[in-house]
């Protein structure tokens, strides 16, 4: 089984951190993992023009 364990949070001894290790730590026996921590990697939550290479009209700014 593989699992793949996502964090995106920006402080890593965060609560949320917690529970990350904990399930990493607890599924390790049993699964082939890859975690990956988002903030660490530069990702960003919200949705805007940085997401698309090029827009269909450029006067709009919000995809949503």
């Amino acid at each position: 089984m593989k699992v793949l364990v996502v964090h995106a949070h920006p402080e890593p001894r965060s609560f949320v951190g917690a529970l990350r290790d904990v399930a990493v730590e607890e599924l390790h026996v049993w699964v082939t993992r890859c975690a990956s921590r988002l903030h660490a990697l530069g990702f960003r939550a919200d949705s805007g023009r940085h997401d698309f290479l090029e827009a269909a009209d450029p006067r709009i700014s919000n995809p949503a």
